[in-house]
């Protein structure tokens, strides 16, 4: 009987942690990137996925428009840890890793970088918040260190 009572307790403790993770959202944003000679304007998209209480998953792709011939893009792979800050209001730091590439006329090149930086999300509705954050991403490549710094504003649904 022991072991009964122990299996559907287990079973009751599942059912409350799936229930509790699971979030998935998907956005979009603007972004301005930056260096010590150069910036420019971008759009993104990103896609989360909340593996368990108040640590999330994020998979992340922008794009920066050409600028004299230059145009830089970036994918990611990051974790957030959540902090919750009242009903409506959380902050994250943000740890991950990408590719940072860019395009020069018919020359191209990318680079693996660590992604560094906080970030914030306000919700409007239950589903629908604003997000803002902002990123260091650091790589080198052939003893040339690229440093570039992110700054994104935008919108996730979560379904």
């Amino acid at each position: 009987m022991k072991k009964v009572f122990m299996i559907a307790v287990l079973m009751l403790m599942s059912i409350g942690v799936y229930a509790q993770a699971g979030k998935m959202g998907f956005g979009a944003n603007l972004n301005y990137g930056t260096d010590d000679n150069y910036s420019q304007l971008g759009v993104g998209a990103k896609l989360k996925y909340e593996f368990i209480d108040n640590l999330r998953g994020e998979a992340s792709g922008k794009y920066f428009f050409k600028k004299d011939e230059i145009s830089y893009w970036n994918a990611n792979l990051n974790i957030n840890y959540l902090f919750h800050i009242g009903d409506k209001f959380t902050v994250y730091p943000i740890g991950g890793i990408g590719i940072l590439g860019f395009k020069v006329l018919d020359y191209s090149d990318s680079a693996l970088a660590f992604n560094f930086g906080p970030g914030c999300e306000y919700y409007i509705t239950d589903k629908l918040k604003l997000e803002a954050e902002a990123v260091y991403q650091t790589g080198k490549k052939d003893g040339v260190t690229w440093d570039w710094y992110i700054f994104s504003a935008g919108i996730v649904i979560d379904f």
